[in-house]
């Protein structure tokens, strides 16, 4: 009686840590998984003679969650578009900062355009789980930590893609 009692408690303990490793995985691996798009704009401001904001360059970033990154600049006329592979590491660093950090739960818009001293508006459209979070920030605005850290993750993959 006791050898089949142990033996069935040996059996539930290697299930449990059988269940366990699993699930450890499978939030390790989530990286790559929940996501479906991370796209970022950053848009080049100018005013023009009437003191009206306008676009002057569009630089597009989006990643997609089978590791491939597309690059497109908008110049006035000129459309140039480069598409790349990201590295493991880059793209587990930055989704782990979106999605580890609170970036979900931010506020929606940290901008103010009609100021002199603007020189860039970024939008960050981050697709985890279905669910869509939009974000729209400008230079010399306070935002949030994360978001820096975000803009810098991101700017540097820019940096690598145009190399």
């Amino acid at each position: 009686m006791h050898k089949a009692l142990l033996l069935f408690i040996i059996i539930a303990i290697i299930c449990i840590a059988s269940f366990s490793i699993q699930t450890v995985l499978k939030i390790d691996s989530s990286h790559f998984i929940n996501f479906t798009e991370i796209e970022y704009i950053r848009y080049t401001l100018i005013k023009d003679q009437n003191d009206i904001i306008k676009h002057k360059q569009s630089e597009i970033l989006i990643i997609h969650n089978n590791k491939i990154v597309n690059y497109r600049v908008i110049d006035q006329d000129n459309i140039t578009e480069k598409e790349s592979k990201i590295e493991d590491n880059k793209l587990q660093k930055l989704t782990s900062l979106i999605e580890n950090t609170g970036f979900l739960s931010l506020a929606y818009d940290y901008q103010q355009l009609n100021t002199s001293d603007n020189k860039f508006k970024n939008v960050l459209k981050v697709t985890l789980d279905n669910k869509t979070h939009k974000i729209t920030w400008a230079t010399n605005y306070d935002v949030p930590p994360i978001i820096n850290a975000i803009e810098i993750e991101l700017n540097s993959i820019i940096s690598q893609l145009i190399k």
